[in-house]
């Protein structure tokens, strides 16, 4: 996400509704829940995987949560998610 304040090419962000305004419709965001990382490492192998991942535009991992973040240009297949999560040695967790 983009901070407050930042110029785009349609202009300032000034809220986060210009933001998501911004984003278009065709951009989706899903959270995952990874079972097993204990340390930054890990949360970087997950973060290199799902960013290798076509169409995939952004990740964020919360180790603290075990939850990692994905925004792409169009929705991510699950299978997608699960098979790059378990190349970076992680399962998905739920």
């Amino acid at each position: 996400m983009l901070p407050l304040g930042t110029y785009t090419p349609q202009g300032y962000i000034t809220s986060w509704n210009d933001y998501s305004h911004m984003k278009g419709a065709d951009m989706s965001t899903v959270t995952v829940k990874v079972a097993g990382m204990t340390c930054s490492h890990c949360a970087s192998s997950v973060h290199d995987e799902l960013g290798s991942i076509p169409g995939v535009t952004g990740v964020d991992v919360d180790l603290s949560s075990g939850k990692a973040t994905v925004e792409s240009d169009s929705p991510v297949d699950n299978d997608a998610l699960k098979t790059a999560v378990e190349e970076a040695g992680y399962q998905l967790a739920g």
